[in-house]
């Protein structure tokens, strides 16, 4: 049996937020638990107990009605539950030392039909911009909801309530075919969001019906930055139009690689390789390898669910939903917003 040798002193530091960030991106990346250990230059068990200890159960219904837990890993959640022995004194006492516009400002903000904020980008904006006040963490106002001890219930906010289930492939479909360059092919640093310019795209269904739109979606990796589209049908003929008149409008420069799925929309996109460095295509069933997209496909289906027509979608709320998502700040951004990021990068880029 092979072992694992250290040269290099080792100096049992804690694990930083940044680094909790980078696991669970690599997670839904699909990498390996010793995959992530070589990358992030830890031992294998330090990254094996800190899953562990960062993952949280979330329930799911199952095809509409089955009620299950699953076990899932949050860089956010890890991060605050370092954190928590220390808030733990104030804790009790917190919510009486809070200001009145704290609470409303909270409760108006994420009441919001088409909401920019989420509970933590709220909680950690208002901090920023009030910081001679108490506030409370992201995890403590996540338990006020959860217990009904304010005016917001769970529904209201879909994503605690609600997390993707992870298909299992059975077998490969014969009529499959390699489309182009797979995804093993893509650089280290495309992986790791290191360089900017990479995509995910990916096509969103609403009621599955003959002649009915669908929504295109565009993530930037690195900035989380999403591009919004209605097409009139899903084909791939109106996915290359739709991408060259986006191409137009940002500039295809800053366009470098797309990574698709094996769909039959995306298997024209290998004739856009002029705008394009590269095009990548994930593995057959394997949708956490394109897990920027799904995130925000989830995030969008907040405010265009399943079974909802597309066709009645007006044009300016596509738009208001992707200002609004690229307006949010993120914690993985420490609270920037991807817009900014992604300002700021074409500028100096």
């Amino acid at each position: 049996m092979s072992e694992v040798h250290y040269t290099t002193k080792r100096h049992y530091k804690h694990l930083s937020d940044k680094e909790r960030s980078q696991i669970e991106i690599l997670l839904n990346e699909g990498y390996t638990i010793s995959k992530i250990a070589t990358l992030l230059n830890r031992h294998k068990s330090t990254i094996s107990r800190e899953i562990k200890r960062g993952s949280v159960l979330q329930k799911q219904y199952l095809y509409g009605y089955k009620e299950v837990l699953q076990s899932t890993y949050f860089s956010d959640t890890a991060h605050l539950l370092s954190q928590q022995r220390k808030q733990h004194s104030t804790k009790c006492s917190i919510r009486h030392k809070l200001s009145t516009q704290f609470m409303s400002q909270l409760i108006s903000t994420l009441s919001q039909k088409i909401r920019i904020h989420s509970v933590d980008s709220f909680v950690n904006t208002y901090k920023k911009q009030h910081s001679d006040e108490i506030v409370p963490c992201t995890k403590t106002v996540y338990n006020w909801i959860h217990n009904q001890s304010i005016p917001l219930k769970p529904i209201d906010l879909p994503r605690m309530v609600r997390i993707r289930h992870k298909r299992t492939p059975t077998r490969l479909k014969q009529h499959k075919r390699c489309l182009g360059k797979s995804i093993t092919q893509r650089p280290v640093e495309v992986a790791l969001r290191q360089s900017f310019g990479h995509w995910e795209i990916d096509l969103m269904i609403g009621k599955i019906t003959k002649n009915e739109s669908v929504i295109l979606t565009l993530i930037e990796r690195k900035t989380r930055f999403i591009i919004i589209r209605k097409l009139k049908e899903k084909s791939s003929e109106c996915v290359n139009k739709a991408l060259k008149q986006i191409f137009k409008q940002y500039g295809k420069k800053w366009f470098k690689s797309i990574t698709a799925d094996n769909g039959s929309e995306f298997s024209r996109l290998t004739e856009l390789e002029s705008y394009l460095t590269a095009v990548y295509f994930a593995h057959p069933y394997a949708s956490y390898e394109r897990g920027t997209n799904e995130n925000h496909n989830g995030l969008i289906r907040e405010f265009l669910p399943k079974g909802k027509s597309f066709n009645l979608v007006p044009i300016q709320m596509i738009t208001t939903i992707q200002n609004a998502l690229n307006n949010r700040p993120r914690r993985i951004l420490d609270y920037d917003t991807p817009h900014t990021m992604f300002n700021r990068l074409c500028a100096t880029t």
